[in-house]
């Protein structure tokens, strides 16, 4: 088993590439400094290399050059069941940078910085756990529940069902689309390429659809129509406030872990579940 897998900071997408050159110089090659999709698409690969090896690398490690890229990667690592992530800041001079580490193994524990957990401690009444009393109280707020392991929950809030309308349209506002008056649609015939994932709908490993069937309908001998069917899993309506709860085995309590959403939401149902027990 190797103790860790290292990633240095990635290439920046080759659309990127024009931009303006490094303040410091640098000897490295085209192929070293650009790849194809940017950062993500690079850590994104080895994120899936990851879900393979598992526990065999007791830690993965990456550098990150743009903050924008933390929530897409930091989604993606929270959609796979028995990973554990944090992310951290190295300041190297008038450079900024950020790293990402995740780890399958339960006995690593990683903290993150940039958000402190929020504890509970829970009433007992010696015939249900801690987590199932928040659990109760959550799938009443309609909060979605789903257990990764016996001490772990990881909810879905879809809409803030614990306080005042004016903190559920704050946070609803966070996921509008821009004002559709400023919207103008153009049409255009363009080719893509669609690269598509095979399961059951619930590909949790890459943004792709899963495919379906592909026809070819010949029109004349130089043109035809292309028909492909495949599933994209998409809810009908993005989650404002994921998280997660952890079960503690040193007291009755539990701790609160923000995943991604609407950050002031986690401490306003904490709050909601302390009324509670009044």
């Amino acid at each position: 088993m190797a103790s860790g897998a290292m990633l240095n900071e990635c290439a920046v997408d080759s659309s990127e590439a024009e931009r303006a050159p490094p303040r410091s110089a640098t000897v490295a090659r085209r192929g070293e400094l650009e790849v194809e999709g940017g950062e993500v698409a690079f850590i994104g690969r080895l994120i899936d290399d990851s879900v393979f090896l598992q526990t065999q690398v007791s830690i993965y490690t990456t550098m990150l050059g743009k903050k924008s890229s933390i929530t897409a990667l930091c989604r993606r690592l929270s959609r796979i069941d028995g990973v554990r992530y944090t992310v951290s800041t190295l300041a190297q001079g008038r450079t900024l940078r950020w790293v990402l580490a995740w780890t399958f193994l339960p006995q690593i524990l990683l903290e993150n910085k940039s958000c402190a957990s929020l504890n509970l401690l829970c009433p007992s009444d010696g015939k249900s756990s801690a987590l199932l009393w928040v659990r109760s109280h959550l799938e009443r707020l309609e909060v979605e529940t789903e257990r990764e392991n016996l001490d772990m929950l990881i909810c879905s809030a879809r809409s803030i069902t614990w306080t005042n309308q004016r903190a559920k349209r704050r946070a609803e506002a966070r996921l509008n689309p821009l004002d559709v008056k400023r919207s103008r649609l153009s049409n255009a015939d363009v080719g893509v390429q669609v690269s598509m994932g095979v399961g059951d709908g619930k590909d949790s490993l890459s943004d792709a659809g899963n495919f379906d069937s592909c026809e070819t309908v010949p029109l004349s001998s130089s043109r035809a129509d292309l028909s492909i069917q495949a599933y994209f899993p998409c809810s009908i309506r993005p989650s404002v406030l994921r998280f997660r709860v952890i079960q503690s085995r040193e007291n009755e309590g539990v701790t609160f872990e923000f995943v991604d959403g609407y950050k002031p939401g986690l401490y306003q149902l904490l709050q909601y579940l302390k009324n509670q027990m009044k």
